[in-house]
């Protein structure tokens, strides 16, 4: 009777700790009141990251626009350069039209004498034949680059008698009744140089 006594015991205890351990098992635990605090940690963290990244984006970019300043301002310490006032534009270079004028409107050569260039028509000297082109009979498209001076005879801006010549170079200098010449256009016919003229 005792050891069958004994043995129920033994069951019965079984049974109860089988019953306990489904108990256990079987009732769902409340793991939001566990992990809710965990869950809010959670994200409290992230928000203040958040705000903690945006706060030294803030100051980068305060840094940025500082530097930006600085570098805008001028340096105390560097002398400031005096503006420099523009340099004018050389005035034009043209020649004096009166020198080449004569008191009856005649052409004066080098060796002094006058001539009515016009009425003559042809001048022998420095082994050349002078005839004279006028531009404004046949206008040239130069014309307008050359100046007409007070002896009807065009030159440069740097006063060079205009002519026309066959064998020399476009630019050259040969010689003529009223002063150097520089060779700005082509004569057909060999040992004629025309002089340009505005009769």
């Amino acid at each position: 009777m005792h050891k069958h006594q004994t043995k129920i015991k033994a069951f019965a205890l079984a049974l109860a700790f089988v019953l306990l351990a489904s108990f256990c098992v079987l009732v769902p635990h409340n793991s939001e009141a566990v992990d809710a605090p965990t869950k809010t940690t959670k994200q409290e963290l992230k928000k203040n990251i958040s705000k903690d990244k945006k706060a030294e984006d803030k100051k980068q970019a305060k840094k940025t626009e500082d530097k930006k300043t600085d570098a805008s301002k001028p340096a105390d310490n560097i002398e400031k350069k005096p503006e420099s006032k523009p340099t004018p534009p050389p005035a034009p270079v043209t020649p004096d039209k009166k020198k080449y004028a004569s008191p009856n409107g005649y052409q004066r050569m080098t060796d002094g004498r006058e001539i009515n260039f016009r009425s003559a028509g042809v001048i022998y000297m420095h082994g050349y034949r002078y005839t004279y082109y006028s531009s404004r009979a046949l206008y040239h498209h130069n014309t307008h680059n050359w100046y007409a001076c007070d002896d009807h005879i065009y030159r440069t801006a740097d006063g060079y008698v205009v002519v026309a010549a066959k064998g020399h170079a476009q630019g050259s200098i040969v010689p003529t009744p009223f002063g150097p010449g520089k060779v700005l256009d082509y004569c057909y016919i060999d040992g004629t140089i025309d002089i340009y003229v505005d009769f």
